[in-house]
């Protein structure tokens, strides 16, 4: 429904599923509780696709944010998924490392950090650009060191990426200055400058 623009349905299908998967207890860290380790990277996997999509409800469509306050559940690992014994009785000395370089999960990560990004934008102040900017950098910085430090630009899997990293943070970046100038226009201290 996000796909093809239909919003309107959108938003309020996605408070269902959230509320459903809060009922479930998906929202809560999984290793909390005595579920294998597939089974609570499972969890992860689905709770990082909501909030993936409300964070696009946020940005595209001026939603509130519909996640709970309690939720903490960790990202999932950044591992192949040919590495995972998939089986609720896999023991965790099964579990694959999670880390810093390009898998399978990497671009679902990379959506998770601006999609937790966009949330915290959220929350600061609409006439507070010091503070806006300041976290974009921080985001962008973050995402840089863990992802495409190490990638390979000739694998077009990899590019994308890195693509995808370019193009949102510089959506945010431009939303930012596009709010600034319109709050210049009320309050222009160097009408010269702002022109």
């Amino acid at each position: 429904l996000f796909q093809q623009n239909l919003y309107k349905d959108a938003v309020p299908l996605l408070s269902v599923a959230v509320r459903l998967a809060q009922n479930m207890g998906v929202h809560r860290d999984s290793r909390h509780f005595p579920f294998s380790p597939w089974v609570t990277e499972i969890r992860a996997r689905i709770w990082n696709h909501i909030c993936i999509l409300d964070a696009q409800a946020v940005t595209y469509y001026g939603a509130e944010s519909c996640l709970p306050p309690t939720s903490d559940c960790l990202p999932p690992r950044n591992a192949n998924d040919r590495d995972w014994h998939a089986s609720r009785f896999a023991n965790p000395s099964s579990v694959p490392p999670n880390v810093l370089d390009f898998k399978d999960m990497t671009y679902t990560l990379v959506h998770r950090e601006i999609a937790d990004a966009t949330r915290v934008l959220a929350t600061v102040d609409g006439t507070d650009f010091h503070q806006r900017h300041k976290i974009l950098s921080q985001v962008e910085s973050s995402l840089n060191q863990k992802y495409l430090t190490r990638i390979d630009r000739a694998n077009p899997s990899q590019t994308v990426i890195a693509a995808l990293v370019e193009v949102r943070i510089s959506s945010l970046r431009l939303c930012l200055r596009h709010r600034q100038t319109e709050h210049s226009k009320v309050h222009p201290s160097d009408p010269q400058r702002y022109q």
